[in-house]
């Protein structure tokens, strides 16, 4: 409704003055002592909220909302100078080399006015021509000089420009609640300076240069975190100190040297992750030692996405399947989503399915359909099949949806064709339920089928608990 209404309102904007113009010329202005009109009479909070979707927060200017709206009448320019929301975030990005940067004097009528909501910014700026490298400059200097205002922050900038910004954080940014940091390098101990008591969700997309932290703070109030390309020694780190942790995202290299390291200290518990992505690059990895994550405790976790490949060494990729079932294993007690992408030459053993009772959803690459594992999975659509083969299990819950995954790499649709054929021979069987299957878009979809049969972008609408970026 209030675009509705902000899209009639705008109509009358343009009748006020030409843009661009500081005074209106006589043949457009408009009488604003009058108030037969009705935009004059909506009440200052409805105006308030319409100005919000005014404004175009990308590289903001004088000629743009919310300053001109300020430049139609007094009352106006009150009500939009009396709202910190809509002076609380911009977007400095670069679309083209020559994209115009906004005026220092600009972000800092930004920040003066965004009041009690605090300063939200985005900097996506790869390339500072030479001759932006004054006003760029000067940006930065009003954006560390306010930084204690601070509340989410998103940068992808040069390195120099970068580690100006960075520089600020934790000390000088005690009211941050996000952070994403995108840069050529961070150093992971450096959050840990000085408390950030009110952040909410961290995202790193950075090589990380590893040192021990020189405190005992903690993240306390971390719930989101996305790291990848950090090593896996500053992950552990990260997730060491995140006691409130709700959903991860990580993403690193593992190797038996750093490995061990890691295990050395303390193990710890993460009590409130229930959701948790993985990739994991399987440099070495040594039979006898414990996985990347094996030392921390998951007691809650319902959803974990693991993807588990090796680039080097033949030795781990014949060994990855039992890796990754292992991971498995330590959260069969409370998983109830599983998705499994397993690069590697083997074949998993498909018993671990039965032993992860409440299992609900199961996301499973292509390439790992076998026959027995096409059976097994389909015995999960019972559960009268469910204890039959696990009947120290009565309480087993039935797979209600399978994704087939695949990345363009397979076109053999033999395994769902099986799976299907199994599942129309079970369906007058007592206890079988409707299951639904997930295919890739390039997959033929059968017309008729005992299964609820959908595609890879219906499901992530429909589940995006599985499916959502994580972060902001």
């Amino acid at each position: 409704m209030l675009r509705t209404i902000y899209t009639n309102a705008s109509r009358f904007l343009p009748t006020i003055w030409a843009p661009g113009t500081l005074q209106p010329p006589g043949d457009q202005r408009l009488d604003v002592q009058s108030t037969n009109h009705p935009i004059f009479n909506l009440l200052p909070e409805l105006l308030s909220q319409i100005f919000t979707y005014s404004v175009d927060a990308t590289n903001p200017n004088e000629t743009d909302a919310p300053i001109n709206i300020g430049a139609v009448c007094k009352a106006w320019r009150h009500i939009s100078i009396s709202t910190p929301h809509l002076w609380s975030e911009v977007h400095i990005q670069q679309f083209c080399y020559h994209t115009p940067l906004p005026s220092a004097q600009t972000i800092k009528t930004w920040i003066s006015r965004s009041g009690y909501c605090g300063f939200s910014f985005n900097i996506n700026w790869h390339v500072v021509m030479k001759c932006d490298e004054k006003v760029f400059k000067a940006i930065v200097d009003v954006l560390l000089a306010n930084c204690a205002v601070w509340k989410n922050v998103d940068i992808t900038a040069l390195a120099n420009y970068s580690k100006e910004l960075l520089g600020a954080i934790p000390s000088g940014t005690p009211n941050l609640h996000k952070l994403s940091i995108r840069a050529i390098e961070f150093s992971v101990a450096k959050l840990f300076d000085a408390p950030l008591v009110h952040l909410t969700h961290l995202r790193i997309e950075s090589p990380t240069t590893y040192s021990p932290p020189g405190t005992n703070l903690v993240l306390e109030n971390l719930r989101s975190l996305h790291v990848k390309g950090a090593k896996h020694s500053d992950v552990v780190e990260i997730l060491s100190r995140s006691p409130r942790l709700e959903e991860a995202h990580a993403t690193f290299k593992f190797t038996t040297e750093e490995s061990q390291q890691i295990l050395d200290r303390a193990r710890f518990s993460l009590p409130h992750l229930r959701r948790l992505d993985l990739k994991v690059d399987f440099h070495t990895w040594d039979q006898e030692q414990l996985g990347p994550l094996d030392h921390i405790d998951l007691p809650v976790l319902e959803t974990l996405l693991l993807l588990a490949f090796n680039c080097e060494s033949a030795n781990v990729s014949h060994s990855l399947w039992d890796l990754s079932i292992n991971m498995v294993a330590r959260y069969e007690a409370s998983l109830r989503n599983l998705e499994l992408v397993v690069r590697c030459c083997g074949q998993p053993q498909p018993g671990f399915i039965h032993r992860i009772g409440g299992l609900r959803h199961l996301g499973i690459h292509i390439s790992a359909l076998s026959d027995d594992f096409v059976r097994a999975v389909v015995s999960r659509f019972s559960s009268s099949k469910t204890q039959e083969q696990q009947p120290s299990k009565a309480d087993d819950s039935c797979l209600e949806s399978l994704r087939i995954l695949d990345f363009l790499e397979f076109y053999d649709e033999a395994p769902v064709s099986t799976i299907i054929d199994l599942a129309e021979k079970e369906k007058s069987s007592d206890g079988v339920q409707s299951v639904i299957l997930v295919l890739p878009p390039h997959f033929d979809v059968p017309l008729d089928s005992v299964m609820e049969i959908v595609d890879d972008d219906d499901w992530v609408e429909r589940r995006l608990d599985l499916c959502r970026p994580m972060g902001w």
